[in-house]
């Protein structure tokens, strides 16, 4: 029987492991490039405003607030917090009215003012960052952004090479009468 041209069961097993590892390794590649790609979004990181009420109740405004992903090193200039909405649970407060914040070093201060001091010590922030090893240049997101479509047709590229391969091995019957 002439063998040439097909595959023995040891690369049929190759093929398979691939897509195996593939698989395995899709949900990690894809978590890597939204950090390279897209900035983090942080929902309603609690902040508790209690050590700055002065005796009286009033808000001391010289009393600072550090978000837990405050940018440093190069983010501090090249990638400070944006979209940062500051509140309690029921209200957002107003920039520069009720609260200051510095973007580049994620410090919160908030003002003394008739909504801070009846909101409560409970807030809430809300802002975007950027993780560790995010691209500040619009090119490099670009071709961040293709390490995804690569590692799918490495998965795609096991998977015909196994459809293929299949049926060398395992040959189907004849069902049509045909001889």
């Amino acid at each position: 029987m002439n063998k040439k041209g097909s595959l023995s069961v040891g690369q049929i097993v190759v093929f398979f492991m691939g897509i195996i590892i593939s698989v395995a390794f899709l949900p990690q590649i894809f978590d890597t490039q939204n950090l390279m790609t897209d900035k983090q979004a942080i929902v309603d990181e609690a902040i508790d405003i209690s050590p700055a009420r002065l005796a009286n109740g009033d808000i001391n405004e010289t009393y600072e607030f550090t978000v837990t992903n405050a940018p440093d090193g190069w983010k501090t200039t090249e990638c400070p917090l944006e979209s940062v909405v500051y509140g309690n649970s029921s209200d957002d407060y107003t920039v520069t009215t009720d609260y200051l914040i510095t973007a580049s070093s994620g410090v919160l201060t908030v003002v003394n003012t008739t909504v801070t001091v009846e909101g409560g010590n409970n807030t809430v922030i809300d802002y975007a960052y950027c993780a560790d090893g995010y691209n500040t240049s619009s090119g490099a997101r670009g071709v961040a952004g293709i390490i995804g479509l690569f590692a799918v047709m490495i998965l795609l590229g096991f998977g015909i090479g196994l459809a293929v391969a299949l049926p060398t091995i395992f040959p189907l019957p004849n069902t049509f009468g045909d001889t």
